[in-house]
């Protein structure tokens, strides 16, 4: 049992240490199901602990007093209590946009009396009684008060819920047994929990490895472990053979930034009958931002002790799975750890990235600027700017214009730049001529990969003739498909729906007097 010492909300307990063995059940209760507790035990050596005590009341989301004889007559609970207090009304009179309100429970160890300053303060508050109550059951009511709720991980991992179903398992060294069992050796030599058969990075064994932080731009590695624990002197009956065994994969296709996805894999197998059984295992994937899950292509293998091993499974491994087996995909495992196999994948968290594009112009080349002041005969220069942040190439790349009646192109001035220096702001390392037809219908300038910008500019001339002071509103749009792996196949990249993107810059035209 550790106290929370993260950012999120947090749970504050308050108690006596004569009560200790009571509340750290139901701490451990609580921190079982997902919520984030910090007790006493979080106080870090060298610092002033009374600090300390102070700024943990302040920043918590919850405080739970926990009341009995000695806790009433503790100085140091009282003074928590009236911190908390003062607090949750500061919070309440500032309209403290930082933090939450804070919630004051009450759980009653004992019967006692609560009485003078501290009755005023607890009194109106929520009161749970805890006599002769298992921790189990008090828990259940904080969680049931719906208060507790941001002080929760938002992946909660349960047994028999994120893997299952829930088995007590047997150890190694035990008597096998006589019947199909799939993963359910708890100290498999070879492995470990068997139960917790799904990994990231070779990471499953404790229920913190369940909930796996992924980085945009980064590949993982899968992997599945498969393993007939039946007794191996009796495949030769037949009896402990599974049949028509197969492993299917769930495999989230995007992330949205802090919220939990799960990744899950199972096991299906059937015993010399037409029953089916399985067994499964969840990992919540968490990333920072905004991505998009992609598969590996060619990663997924499957690893055994015999003539199977090393070779590949292929995409249906995501959809209605694949059959395995030891010397041949022949969905027949025999019993014993000797034929056990691990299967595993890679696939890639990429970034959700839009296409940068931006229209700008200057009358003297230097300053450039999506509004300027301009006078009759002015020559402008428009640059209009355009940046792949895909993570994919994008095709089809088209860049059109829009001009006024009062802004005339200069023939021969369009000139298309590409792969700026490190600097990416002024100069670039070559330019190629176009055709006047940007500002008709349009120049394509093909395929962008990743990180490429493409930059076009061109000349245009003020009209002499404009008799009054006007705003002239320039635009630009960029058309564009992104590029996509084809579900189907993997390998091969298909064009997406067309984007159209438009940016503007205004001319403010005075005329001279």
């Amino acid at each position: 049992m550790k106290a929370y010492s993260g950012d999120d909300p947090f749970i504050f307990v308050s108690y006596s240490r004569s009560d200790r063995d009571l509340v750290s059940s139901i701490i451990d209760h609580l921190q079982n199901n997902g919520y984030h507790v910090w007790f006493d035990e979080g106080l870090h050596a060298g610092n002033d602990w009374r600090d300390e005590l102070a700024e943990r009341v302040k920043n918590c989301r919850v405080f739970l007093y926990m009341c009995s004889v000695e806790s009433i007559k503790s100085e140091y609970c009282k003074a928590e209590i009236y911190w908390a207090d003062s607090e949750a009304k500061r919070r309440i009179s500032e309209s403290d946009t930082e933090f939450d309100p804070m919630e004051m429970i009450t759980i009653q160890l004992e019967t006692a009396n609560i009485s003078g300053g501290l009755g005023m303060i607890l009194a109106p508050k929520q009161m749970i009684s805890a006599i002769d109550m298992p921790a189990s059951e008090v828990v259940e009511q904080l969680i049931n008060s719906g208060k507790l709720e941001d002080c929760r991980d938002a992946f909660r991992y349960v047994e028999g819920v994120n893997w299952g179903p829930a088995r007590d398992g047997f150890f190694f060294g035990e008597a096998p047994p006589d019947q199909i069992t799939m993963n359910s050796l708890i100290d498999n030599p070879l492995y470990g929990d068997e139960r917790h058969f799904l990994a990231i990075n070779g990471n499953s064994q404790k229920p913190e490895d369940h909930l796996v932080q992924v980085q945009p731009g980064s590949v993982y590695t899968a992997e599945i472990y498969v393993c007939n624990d039946a007794n191996p002197e009796l495949n030769k009956t037949g009896k402990t053979i599974a049949d028509n065994i197969k492993v299917a994969v769930d495999l989230p296709k995007a992330l949205k930034a802090g919220s939990p996805e799960i990744l899950q894999a199972e096991i299906w197998w059937r015993d010399q009958g037409p029953e089916w059984y399985r067994v499964w295992d969840q990992i919540a994937l968490v990333c920072p931002a905004d991505a998009i899950i992609e598969y590996v292509s060619a990663t997924s293998k499957i690893y055994t002790f015999g003539k199977l091993n090393g070779e590949g499974l292929g995409t249906v491994l995501f959809s209605e799975g694949v059959y395995i087996g030891f010397n041949k995909r022949s969905g027949m495992l025999p019993g014993g750890i000797e034929y056990s196999c691990r299967i595993e994948f890679q696939f890639i968290v990429k970034p959700i990235r839009k296409v940068s594009f931006q229209r700008t112009v200057s009358v003297d080349r230097r300053t450039f600027a999506d509004r300027i002041a301009v006078v009759p005969g002015d020559i402008l220069t428009f640059r209009i700017t355009m940046h792949n942040d895909h993570y994919d190439d994008i095709e089809d790349v088209t860049f059109r214009d829009e001009l006024p009646k009062e802004l005339e192109l200069i023939p021969d001035t369009t000139i298309l730049y590409s792969i700026p220096e490190q600097d990416h702001t002024s100069s670039y390392v070559y330019g190629r001529k176009l055709c006047d037809a940007i500002a008709l219908n349009g120049i394509n300038t093909g395929l962008y990969g990743p990180d490429i910008p493409g930059v076009i500019q061109y000349k245009a001339r003020v009209r002499e003739d404009i008799t009054e002071t006007c705003e002239l509103i320039t635009k630009s749009f960029l058309y564009y498909r992104p590029m996509k792996r084809d579900e189907n196949n993997p390998l091969e990249k298909i064009k997406g729906e067309q984007v159209t993107l438009c940016s503007e810059a205004t001319c403010y035209v005075h005329k001279e007097t």
